[in-house]
């Protein structure tokens, strides 16, 4: 099973084009004999080809084996995921290498974890960690690590849910970016 995120820099019509684009080259490279870094450089040669300058697209492709139980993905710029183990550690996945559309050719590294039964999968977009309140203080990581530490015996759909209301209740409702969340539970 493959899982992904990304986000497109600006808003309106031109960063769900650059998104949708994003999305059909995904579906065109995406095929089981090729690694999360060499679909994320391939998606960037073309987008880098087509961009105007200043744009950009961060990105987050993994791909779940779960007769393995590994995890093998690639960040490009994107916040990295954060994975809960079914024993409450969190851990950070990766660094977040380079952006995709602002040089014609990068290399990124491919990266792996394992897995266990219990773990929970947790991808989100700078929207929810960038929220601010009213003195201009973020939401911020260790306020999302320390809620999904809290939640982590619900179930994925009850953690999505306290995060979206505690990012709402901080912001006052008003979100500055985009907020997207994306959990995946192993079982």
């Amino acid at each position: 099973m493959a899982v992904a995120i990304g986000d497109v820099v600006g808003k309106g019509i031109p960063a769900a084009l650059l998104m949708s684009n994003l999305q059909a080259i995904v579906r065109s490279f995406a095929q089981a004999a090729i690694t999360p870094a060499k679909l994320c450089e391939k998606a960037n040669e073309v987008i880098a080809a087509n961009i105007g300058p200043g744009k950009f697209i961060t990105f987050f492709y993994a791909v779940i084996d779960t007769a393995l139980m590994q995890l093998d993905y690639c960040c490009a710029g994107h916040n990295p995921p954060l994975l809960l183990r079914h024993d409450g550690e969190i851990e950070r996945l990766g660094d977040r290498g380079t952006v995709l559309g602002l040089f014609p050719e990068v290399r990124l590294p491919d990266q792996s974890v394992r897995l266990n039964a219990g773990d929970h999968l947790l991808l989100f977009t700078d929207g929810v960690s960038e929220a601010m309140n009213a003195a201009g203080e973020q939401f911020g990581e260790i306020r999302l690590i320390e809620l999904i530490g809290r939640n982590r015996a619900n179930s994925a759909n009850n953690v999505l849910n306290q995060i979206l209301s505690n990012v709402s209740d901080h912001a006052a409702g008003k979100f500055q970016d985009d907020v997207t969340l994306l959990m995946a539970v192993l079982d």
